[in-house]
């Protein structure tokens, strides 16, 4: 989720153009979606927990750096 976020403010700021943004996006999908969901599916019972807190950690970890930052601006 990291990573979509950063390459989604990397379009909105015209740092990407339209087809690399296409491509990465799809890029990400197979590595980070398809990838881990198949072998969670093949392997333990515990692997798709581990599937899920790797994906959704990083997501908190950029929502907690980012409500700080907004707090950091607020006081300035």
């Amino acid at each position: 989720m990291l990573l979509v976020m950063r390459a989604n403010e990397r379009l909105l700021e015209g740092r990407t153009s339209m087809g690399g943004h296409i491509g990465g996006t799809f890029t990400r999908l197979f590595v980070f979606g398809a990838v881990p969901v198949y072998t969670a599916t093949i392997g333990p019972w515990w692997g798709m927990g581990v599937y899920f807190a790797g994906f959704f950690t990083p997501l908190a970890l950029y929502a907690l750096v980012l409500q700080q930052r907004y707090k950091r601006e607020a006081r300035e």
